[in-house]
């Protein structure tokens, strides 16, 4: 009987976790490997301080996120078999209630975030606004 009591409390518990969850926010993802190169550790710590800086007020409402997720040591995580990630990628993603739109800037990050990270903070830029206009 504690058994099927506990299950029903955790059954709430989640169903109302789902509910509170937002229905439409923009969510940043950096998947990297364990082992990381410098361009790599950059576009991880540009986006992430860009982010922090150009969307306090979102992050805090979580109409932001960002996620830095090491694809190898978290082979099970459910983001990385989502997105079927099997090499460094970084991808913005624009979740308005069931729909959802991708947008991978992973060539922009190796191509930009060291020679040319004003052009790659823009980029980052130009998608999370589109969600928003």
């Amino acid at each position: 009987m504690k058994k099927i009591a506990l299950l029903v409390l955790l059954a709430l518990n989640l169903s109302t976790v789902a509910f509170a969850q937002k229905q439409k926010f923009v969510e940043v993802l950096y998947f990297h490997r364990t082992i990381r190169c410098h361009t790599c550790e950059t576009i991880d710590s540009t986006t992430k301080a860009y982010i922090g800086k150009e969307y306090k007020k979102e992050l805090a409402s979580g109409d932001v996120t960002f996620k830095s997720i090491d694809f190898q040591a978290e082979k099970e995580n459910t983001l990385v078999k989502k997105y079927d990630i099997n090499g460094p990628t970084l991808l913005i993603v624009h979740h308005n209630k069931a729909k959802e739109t991708k947008f991978d800037l992973t060539d922009t990050g190796f191509s930009n975030s060291v020679s040319n990270p004003s052009k790659f903070k823009n980029d980052i830029k130009e998608e999370i606004d589109e969600f928003f206009r």
